[in-house]
């Protein structure tokens, strides 16, 4: 059995400018170096974290858009492992109409590695992500895993393996018809 496992934030959503238009918008510009991190690794203050939930959706839904990788998501059955909060995920759920499972949620790097291993003690593990060096630091640490990278709006894939060796995927509209071996 072939586990899906996908990152949110610019791998089924581009969600960048939302993010940083609802913290704006509650009160705070967002740290650049703070992209990628959850809320308490970037000190967030949590009254400001709390407003920015509040307004995100809205927020989303004006700035937002759907990438390729949420279509690929549904079609597998895919689930997702992020470092946005709950309340994110919920409005990203909302925003796309899909409620996908979720393995983790307000999830450091270091705790998704754990949560990928986990995973891969079960089954075969694809990890897709627009961050291809966090996804090449989980092809290293995580036994039965690939590591399945985004070009970020183009709907192109790079199915990365242990041995350093890539292949390219381009996925169509016809996602179903698509076969994993």
């Amino acid at each position: 059995m072939i586990q899906f496992i996908f990152d949110m934030d610019g791998t089924i959503v581009d969600s960048q400018a939302a993010v940083r238009k609802a913290y704006k918008k509650a009160g705070l510009v967002m740290p650049d170096d703070a992209w990628g991190k959850t809320a308490a690794e970037w000190d967030c203050p949590p009254d400001i974290h709390r407003m920015k939930e509040r307004l995100y959706l809205a927020v989303l839904r004006s700035t937002g858009m759907r990438l390729h990788a949420a279509d690929f998501l549904a079609t597998v059955h895919g689930s997702v492992l992020t470092g946005a909060s709950l309340a994110a995920v919920d409005a990203v759920q909302k925003f796309l109409r899909h409620k996908f499972p979720v393995v983790g949620a307000a999830c450091d790097h270091d705790t998704k590695i754990m949560m990928l291993r986990k995973a891969a003690q079960e089954s075969r593990v694809i990890y897709v992500d627009d961050d291809y060096a966090f996804g090449k630091r989980a092809l290293e640490e995580v036994p039965n895993l690939q590591f399945l990278a985004v070009a970020r709006h183009e709907g192109v894939y790079h199915l990365h393996n242990k041995k350093g060796e890539a292949q390219r995927w381009t996925l169509s509209f016809w996602l179903p018809d698509v076969t994993i071996v």
